[in-house]
């Protein structure tokens, strides 16, 4: 399978097929940092980040609180959550960190926006605890939708995000 995505996709082909660590030989290993002196640091994760989870990425912050702010996307399932994002308040936040170095003065919990060709954000069950800052109302919501195409939208992801 790999062979055949690099042949097809020369520049991230062979990558898609096969993760980076699907043959590490080496056992996984727990690291305490020491980061007295660091610079401070933003920790921005999207709840349903495919690439890293957001548990491992809240247990950093943990880990590291001292230097750290944690930025949470709630309902996110994007990776890459900075520049592009589709949280305006997260690149909000990344913004002012990186042109001013100011962090957030406490963690933070950001919403996100719908899909493409969707209306609204479908709410997932997941570690965040769904107090977003929410977003301004986006014009899309403006235009009317088939009903009975929003009753199957909502019924998929009601059933596939289980």
């Amino acid at each position: 399978m790999a062979d055949k995505m690099a042949k097809k996709y020369d520049f991230f082909g062979y990558m898609n097929g096969v993760p980076m660590c699907a043959f590490w030989k080496y056992a996984p290993q727990d690291r305490k940092l020491d980061l007295k002196g660091s610079p401070r640091l933003l920790i921005v994760q999207g709840e349903l980040d495919p690439a890293t989870a957001y548990e491992g990425s809240l247990r950093t912050h943990d880990d590291t609180k001292a230097v750290t702010r944690f930025v949470a996307i709630d309902d996110e399932g994007q990776h890459g959550q900075y520049i592009g994002s589709a949280s305006s308040c997260a690149e909000a936040i990344g913004d002012k960190f990186v042109f001013t170095g100011e962090l957030p003065g406490k963690d933070q919990v950001c919403g996100t926006t719908p899909l493409p060709a969707e209306l609204s954000v479908y709410p997932v069950k997941g570690p965040v605890d769904g107090k977003a800052v929410h977003l301004p109302k986006s014009k899309a919501a403006d235009t009317k939708v088939n009903p009975l195409l929003q009753q199957v939208l909502d019924t998929v992801a009601a059933t596939s995000l289980r």
